[in-house]
């Protein structure tokens, strides 16, 4: 396990997701991401993005961290009231010790990619 300050980044081809979205539906849907970021992404004109960039900010988080046992569900990305996206921490006792720690998210995503870094402070 990685100490402070930690940083990771990740990039996923949003085409990736969309293929898994379709043939996987619900089973890849309900194993990656929580309720709040399924409600989120399935109102978006885009939400292969939406969740392309919230798998890559899961990994990112992960390369932060160094490996784990713990679920992607354990790790969500939420919007604030100004927009800006930020790791909550779900349910888990591994990851427990991260909830108090300073975690920078930035994301962005075009065409076919979205990309992740997560700073740990």
């Amino acid at each position: 396990m990685k100490k402070s300050p930690s940083i990771g980044i990740d990039i996923v081809s949003i085409p990736r997701i969309e293929n898994l979205y379709n043939k996987y539906g619900d089973r890849f849907i309900n194993r990656i991401f929580t309720k709040n970021e399924q409600i989120y992404c399935e109102k978006q004109a885009r939400k292969y993005h939406s969740y392309a960039a919230r798998f890559a900010a899961k990994e990112a988080f992960i390369k932060t961290i160094g490996k784990g046992i713990f679920a992607y569900k354990d790790i969500e990305v939420i919007i604030d009231e100004e927009g800006s996206p930020s790791i909550n921490i779900v349910n888990s006792q591994y990851l427990r010790e991260f909830k108090d720690k300073a975690l920078l998210l930035s994301v962005s995503h075009d065409k076919d990619y979205a990309i992740a870094s997560v700073l740990m402070i």
